[in-house]
């Protein structure tokens, strides 16, 4: 019988056994499925490119003076809102809505207020306003029936 050298040994025990990692890939991969939550879009604001048959050239419309309205901070959480050229401001956002909605020219709801559905409306507001009252202000417009909303510039402290 013949007895095999220690170099020998060596060579026959080096295989790797790939078993273990496999079941670690595939336990990892279980996980990250199970784990991951698939749901819809949060906050997606409603927008719409220009169609086919619209012009992007040629004279521009005559500019409309745009509903402007303001949102700044009051103390840690709070926020004042105001519309501009407007005696009355608004103390909640449900009574932003409603005066925007009085504000609005609509023959079928008999408003007769001097903006149309499609009159820019720019809310602003200042550096130090929590990002959900800017939210809850954009989407009071909204309500309001207006369809042409922006974030302006931030208003000046």
């Amino acid at each position: 019988m013949r007895r095999s050298t220690p170099v020998q040994r060596a060579s026959q025990s080096s295989g790797l056994n790939l078993t273990s990692c496999i079941d670690v890939v595939f336990l990892l991969l279980v996980f990250f499925l199970v784990t991951a939550s698939f749901t819809s879009h949060e906050g997606v604001l409603a927008s719409s490119l220009p169609g086919p048959g619209v012009k992007s050239f040629g004279d521009p419309p005559p500019p409309r003076v745009p509903i402007e309205i303001h949102v700044s901070s009051v103390g840690t959480s709070g926020c004042r809102l105001a519309i501009r050229r407007h005696p009355i401001s608004p103390r909640t956002f449900s009574e932003l809505s409603k005066q925007l909605r009085d504000m609005q020219y609509n023959s079928q709801a008999g408003r007769r207020g001097p903006f149309a559905v499609d009159s820019p409306v720019i809310i602003q507001a200042d550096h130090h306003v929590r990002w959900q009252h800017v939210v809850n202000a954009f989407n009071a417009v909204l309500r309001a029936g207006y369809t042409n909303v922006r974030l302006g510039p931030a208003a000046i402290d």
